[in-house]
């Protein structure tokens, strides 16, 4: 756990968006943390950011 959410108040709205993938291939994301309240926009602002950078990708089956 980062220090970010170590940090988060219960009150603290946050987000996670997928972001790429390291050299090992083991993904990471990017999150949008802002104040109470705020969730609508939020969602706003990941799903544009997802959209735009496309670093989505299907997992690989087993």
């Amino acid at each position: 756990m980062n220090d970010y959410c170590r940090n988060a108040t219960r009150n603290d709205e946050w987000q996670s968006v997928p972001f790429g993938y390291g050299q090992t291939g083991k993904p990471f994301g990017i999150t949008f943390w802002g104040q109470a309240f705020i969730e609508p926009m939020l969602i706003e602002y990941t799903y544009a950011f997802g959209q735009k950078v496309k670093r989505r990708r299907k997992p690989k089956t087993i």
